[in-house]
């Protein structure tokens, strides 16, 4: 996704918070998407798949771990535990849209 600061933007791409911020002890898979920021226009919120077995290390230290290998814009400012991501029946691609919705539905300002 696109994160616009001050007329410019940063685009977020999943890939860069998985290989950068997603303990590979912890997460079996990731997703990050923009969800409505009153003072951005939108922030970075993850969502995480724990391994099987693994102890939940909390979104706090998640987010505190990404702060040290993510630039400061692309670090999420919240993290949801999942027990799967929704995938699209036929690609088996995570399903964004459907990720997006609880956060953007109300809203007049939507996502593409």
């Amino acid at each position: 996704f696109f994160f616009f600061k001050q007329k410019t933007a940063y685009e977020i791409l999943t890939c860069d918070w998985s290989s950068d911020c997603a303990l590979p002890i912890y997460v079996l898979e990731s997703a990050v998407i923009g969800i409505p920021d009153p003072h951005w226009g939108e922030a970075v919120h993850a969502f995480v798949v724990l391994r099987p077995g693994a102890t939940n290390p909390g979104a706090d230290n998640l987010i505190e771990y990404c702060k040290q290998r993510l630039a400061s814009y692309k670090k999420p400012k919240s993290i949801e535990f999942m027990p799967t991501l929704p995938r699209l029946q036929h690609v088996q691609k995570i399903d964004k849209p459907t990720l997006r919705k609880p956060f953007w539905g109300d809203n007049q300002r939507g996502v593409n």
